[in-house]
């Protein structure tokens, strides 16, 4: 009987635990639906693979991008999870309040609605919300200069966005480009594994005649840095000629 109740109360609490996982899991996945992430077409797929259910996916893939407009910091002389943790607060900081609005030289500011993905590339004043979009975007320009951003909401232009009050966070136009992308799950990435997935995908592109036109490598992230791991959306992404990619 003390084994029947013991084995009741473990499948019990495994249950629950299940439901609370999925639930977070669920909770996540709505907070994802709802951010605005940028508009591309697939050009062209590259290879294909299993997924962990069986099926078939390409192992990359190359898109057309939207022009956009981001919210970009600098980081010189930092490790690139530092510089992701600072470029998320500075940019957070901006779109949820530390900001402009516009026609006002100083006396009112406006929320950003968030996006996604917060991408990587190795006051007391009333403000305007800006609403969250994904993914928070990064890239590696050195071996220890980072840009980080968040792409605004495409509702924006450069006029009426609301301005920065952090001089460090630039407002930038980014054209229609072509980037050739490898997704996997899991946690955030450190700096090796970012290397080595781009590796992998350098290695796609040259198996199908595509040459990255440089060396800077972007890390997209889709999910907080609390989303459970396996449902977080990373990916490296290099940009191509469209040319070539298309062909």
């Amino acid at each position: 009987m003390a084994n029947g109740v013991a084995i009741g109360v473990g499948t019990a609490a495994g249950v629950a635990v299940a439901l609370v996982a999925a639930w977070h899991g669920l909770t996540y996945w709505e907070v994802d639906k709802k951010c605005e992430k940028p508009k591309y077409s697939i050009v062209r797929t590259l290879g294909s693979k299993k997924d962990w259910l069986g099926r078939v996916r390409p192992v990359a893939e190359i898109r057309r991008y939207a022009p956009v407009l981001v919210a970009e910091v600098t980081f010189e002389n930092m490790a690139m999870r530092e510089a992701l943790s600072n470029g998320f607060r500075a940019i957070a900081g901006f779109i949820f309040g530390k900001n402009i609005a516009p026609g006002n030289s100083t006396s009112s500011s406006s929320t950003v609605a968030m996006t996604s993905p917060v991408t990587l590339e190795s006051s007391p004043l009333p403000s305007e919300k800006i609403a969250m979009t994904s993914p928070v975007t990064a890239e590696a320009v050195t071996a220890d200069t980072y840009k980080v951003s968040f792409i605004m909401p495409s509702k924006y232009t450069k006029e009426t966005l609301p301005k920065p009050v952090n001089d460090k966070v630039i407002i930038k136009e980014i054209p229609s480009r072509t980037l050739a992308a490898l997704t996997w799950s899991g946690r955030g990435p450190n700096q090796e594994e970012m290397d080595n997935k781009a590796n992998e995908l350098r290695a796609v592109l040259a198996k199908a005649g595509v040459k990255p036109l440089s060396s800077h490598v972007h890390l997209w992230q889709y999910h907080p840095p609390f989303a459970p791991s396996w449902m977080r959306r990373n990916e490296v992404l290099l940009e191509v000629n469209d040319d070539v990619a298309s062909s």
